[in-house]
């Protein structure tokens, strides 16, 4: 089955050691729009969801096989963002090796 905008397909969990704010939790979610695109030299289906914005997913080669796994996993639970604060490593007035730093965010 390919899903079509208003579908509600299960999502997986997505989670970024660099880029926190982009952050998402799976589970159930509502398909916004379609596309069809190349990838791996395949004509595929994309999908986007109303719950994660200005994200694709490639459909045919990886959420929809994996299906029944996620409806395993997530069962009534549905996606989200769980967005992590996007901070430096190092602020002015931290305390560095015992010393206050004072100077440029450090990222």
């Amino acid at each position: 089955m390919k899903p079509k905008i208003g579908d509600v397909i299960y999502a997986d969990t997505c989670l970024y050691i660099s880029r926190g704010e982009d952050d998402f939790v799976g589970g159930k979610a509502t398909v916004s729009d379609t596309k069809e695109q190349i990838s791996g030299g395949e004509k595929c289906l994309f999908v986007a969801l109303k719950e994660r914005p200005g994200f694709w997913t490639n459909w045919d080669q990886h959420l929809g096989p994996r299906q029944a796994e996620l409806q395993k996993e997530f069962g009534n639970k549905k996606a989200h963002t769980s967005p992590d604060i996007n901070t430096p490593w190092i602020e002015d007035g931290d305390t560095v090796n015992g010393e206050t730093y004072h100077g440029p965010d450090i990222w």
